[in-house]
């Protein structure tokens, strides 16, 4: 059953898994010096955004089926690691005491639209210009958690309607769309963006790290080859 579905969404995710898988080890590159409370919590949980999407694309290069609802569901923790990332590392959203209390007390009330609308305007204050293509990707990525994937994580009606068939087993088809898929590779790339930033360097980006990442995006060709060592 689904057989078309599961080899697209298969395909989706072998091609985002092989850039995504990889991310770490470009960030190994970055060296943080005399690192404060806002790195402090702001690498790890860029880190962990990328984790978590690593796990999901390689779960459904397994098997889009069984692991489907686990990907599909794991897209909102990534999402809301990342925005508390850049949350706590703009001295413009937040203040010395607001990280020190989420870092000691785990102390966090911002709503999660009033989140996601600070952090897409300080993706414009960084980039310098809202037609970016990480700006771009950002709103994309927004608007496709809210009207798309809404329940996904708490068990609503949306999970209910994946699983509702002859099998009770997870239908892949919105999946083999790719749309998730690029979303959570989409999110890996300002996370790492987002390191650099951090580190007020360029991106670091190897030629063979490169290859890859242009093969799965070719409409980063140009981003990426401003971070690739000549030759």
């Amino acid at each position: 059953m689904w057989d078309d579905e599961i080899e697209q969404t298969k395909a989706h995710a072998v091609r985002a898994n092989s850039v995504i898988e990889k991310f770490t080890e470009q960030l190994s590159h970055y060296t943080f010096e005399n690192s404060g409370d806002r790195l402090n919590v702001a690498l790890p949980l860029l880190k962990a955004s990328i984790d978590i999407a690593a796990a999901a694309t390689r779960l459904l290069t397994l098997d889009p089926v069984q692991y489907g609802g686990a990907a599909e569901a794991m897209f909102r923790p990534q999402l809301e690691r990342y925005l508390r990332a850049v949350y706590f590392a703009s001295p413009n959203l937040t203040t010395d005491e607001q990280v020190r209390a989420f870092l000691d007390e785990d102390k966090f009330k911002v709503q999660f639209d009033d989140l996601t609308k600070s952090v897409a305007a300080e993706l414009v204050r960084q980039i310098g210009k809202p037609n970016d293509p990480l700006a771009t990707a950002f709103s994309n990525i927004v608007i496709f958690e809210k009207h798309d994937l809404h329940g996904a994580v708490h068990g609503g009606r949306l999970v209910v309607l994946r699983y509702l068939n002859e099998w009770v087993a997870y239908n892949p088809w919105p999946l083999s769309y790719g749309t998730q898929v690029d979303a959570m590779l989409h999110l890996c790339i300002l996370a790492y963006g987002q390191a650099a930033y951090l580190h007020g360097s360029d991106l670091i980006i190897t030629p063979d790290f490169a290859k890859a990442w242009v093969e799965a995006m070719p409409e980063f060709a140009e981003t990426i080859a401003v971070g690739v060592p000549a030759d």
